[in-house]
């Protein structure tokens, strides 16, 4: 038994089949997770850069449009009422037109004084009210006027307060200042438009910042995100990632784009950026619903390939173990057949290889225990000839001197025909042992079989007369030349219709014909007698191995020698006529040109 490792060849396939089916399964799933999340982060940056140039742009446009109405308000006459303290009614009725006219977009309108009163108002219970100044947030120029933006201001209504002097035409003193109040709630309109507050189920995050990086205000969903409060500065990486951390001190990831507002000549900029965020996990939620999809694929895929890959290795390797089973059993059971193992191919080509090797293996030990056998005839039939035919030529030519005397009685004379007979019998013996111990070679010359046929049938017609044997000739082959040793073949035709003539019964019949196959030409001899049992057409080509009694058992041994000198092949079989088919396939002229042909 082979010792080693447990590892087989099933094992081997079946991790092979695996690896071939799992692995490009899985560079592939890698390489579309990646590739697929690659391009999604594109596409959402892209999306992100545009939303947060929108949102700057939209910003930038309420607030100079805004500022563009207040320098447009200024330069009207009747702010230059403020001269002559005679602006309550007259100013007052129309800051109240222009506030209703824009609908909602100011909370209030004023004008005030340079000591900080209020002398108009569109809201009229506001007159007469002191304001506090305030250090400006923002300092813009327009068309050469100072424009100040103060802090945003909280309260009941968010509110941001643009304001800008009004001079007297004449003298140039201040009148006083002309304020709009933005209500803050249409930048917070904006602030939710770039959120996606409408028609998206997961927001976006969309903050204005100033120039420092602090928050000026974030959409309303902002507290979704686990009550996040937001540092003193907020900045976009390189990378287009906003790392922001919740009450609890946890970070919170997010693809983001920023934009600065608008620097155009006719305007300077008010130094805030846009930011437009997107939560990392969610944007890249469709790539990770893929890659699940993928990995419960590639988990099928693999419970496929895991039976695929066993039935496979199993019907591969289980063919190649069933022959390596017989090939171990093969010398316990030499008559078993090699089993039929199916599979692919390859397998079935390495069966019909096994099977001829094992074929070719049995009749060589035939071959080897006959050879063995025939040794050891021709060494008897050494020792024979020098011990016995001196003695046996003796006693051969006594009976025949004996025969020769007229006195000698009938008895007499029937004693010394058996002598004779028997001597005669032994040197026969004698003789076939030394043919069959030591065969000569065969000297070969070009002949017609079926010439060589009808002299043998002629010489022996005469003993199968005795018996009433019918002998029948069926000679059908076209080309008939073979190149063989003429005496030998002449033997072993004589041998194998003395073998069926000795065995038939009278009224027998042997039938002698020849055809051509691919094989050679093919001579078979056939007779009405009992037949060869099927587990002995082996042996009866071995020395000594007689079916008749009174035989030698060499005419066969001595048939088989002959016809391996001349590259011939003899098997028995059933005849059509009951008994037993010898049937010999000679190589010819025409069928060794016809090969050669076919290799062409």
């Amino acid at each position: 038994m082979i010792s080693g490792s447990r590892w087989t060849l099933a094992h081997t396939l079946l991790a092979a089949f695996l690896a071939l089916a799992i692995i490009p399964l899985v560079i592939v799933t890698t390489l579309t997770a990646i590739n697929s999340r690659q391009a999604l982060r594109t596409e959402i940056n892209i999306g992100l850069q545009r939303d947060a140039k929108a949102l700057a742009d939209n910003v930038d446009s309420m607030l100079f449009e805004r500022i563009k109405d207040l320098v447009g308000w200024r330069d009207q006459e009747i702010m230059q009422d403020a001269a002559v303290n005679d602006v309550d009614k007259r100013l007052a009725g129309m800051l109240e037109n222009i506030q209703n006219s824009y609908q909602g977009l100011y909370s209030r309108l004023e004008f005030v004084d340079n000591d900080g009163k209020v002398i108009a108002s569109s809201l009229r219970h506001a007159i007469g009210e002191q304001r506090e100044r305030v250090r400006p947030w923002q300092t813009v120029r327009f068309s050469d006027a100072a424009i100040f933006i103060d802090p945003l201001r909280d309260g009941p209504r968010r509110e941001l307060a643009i304001h800008t002097p009004v001079v007297n035409r004449y003298t140039g003193e201040s009148l006083g200042e002309l304020y709009s109040y933005l209500d803050w709630t249409n930048i917070q309109e904006l602030l939710a438009q770039a959120a996606g507050l409408k028609g998206k189920d997961h927001p976006r995050l969309s903050l204005l910042v100033d120039r420092s990086g602090h928050v000026i205000d974030d959409v309303a969903n902002a507290l979704q995100w686990r009550t996040i409060h937001w540092k003193p500065v907020v900045s976009v990486s390189d990378e287009g990632l906003l790392t922001i951390e919740d009450s609890k001190g946890r970070q919170w990831r997010f693809l983001a784009s920023e934009a600065d507002s608008d620097n155009r000549p006719e305007r300077s900029g008010l130094g805030w950026r846009s930011i437009v965020a997107e939560p990392r996990d969610l944007a890249f939620a469709p790539v990770t619903r893929l890659l699940h999809l993928q990995l419960i694929i590639l988990g099928l895929v693999a419970v496929l390939a895991i039976l695929a890959s066993y039935f496979l290795s199993r019907r591969i390797s289980g063919p190649i173990r069933d022959l390596s089973d017989f090939a171990r059993e093969f010398d316990e059971h030499r008559d078993a057949s090699v089993p039929d193992t199916g599979g692919v191919r390859e397998v079935r080509e390495l069966r019909s290889a096994f099977e001829e090797m094992t074929r070719r293996l049995f009749q060589s030990r035939i071959q080897l225990v006959r050879a063995s056998k025939l040794a050891a005839v021709g060494e008897l039939a050494a020792n024979m000839a020098h011990e016995v035919r001196t003695p046996l030529g003796i006693l051969q030519s006594s009976a025949q001197l004996l025969s020769q005397d007229q006195g000698l009685s009938d008895q007499g004379r029937e004693m010394i025909d058996f002598i004779l007979d028997e001597t005669r019998r032994l040197d026969r013996l004698i003789t076939m042992l030394l043919e069959c111990g030591r065969p000569r070679s065969a000297v070969l010359t070009l002949i017609d079989l079926h010439e060589t046929i009808d002299a043998v049938v002629e010489l022996l017609s005469q003993k199968a007369a005795e018996k009433t044997i019918a002998i029948d000739t069926a000679l059908e082959a076209d080309h008939s030349e073979i190149e063989a040793d003429r005496e030998q073949i002449t033997q072993v035709l004589i041998n194998l219709l003395l073998n069926a003539i000795q065995i038939l019964p009278p009224g027998g019949q042997i039938r002698i014909g020849t055809r051509e196959t691919a094989r050679g030409l093919a001579l078979e001899i056939a007779d009405s007698g009992p037949g060869i049992p099927p587990e002995d057409r082996q042996r009866v080509f071995e020395p000594f191995v007689s079916g008749r009694d009174g035989g030698f058992g060499l005419g066969l041994s001595i048939v088989h020698q002959i016809l391996e000198q001349h590259h011939a092949e003899i098997e028995v079989a059933d005849s059509a006529l009951g008994g037993a088919l010898f049937r010999i396939f000679l190589p010819n002229q025409h069928s060794t040109q016809t090969k050669t042909e076919e290799r062409r």
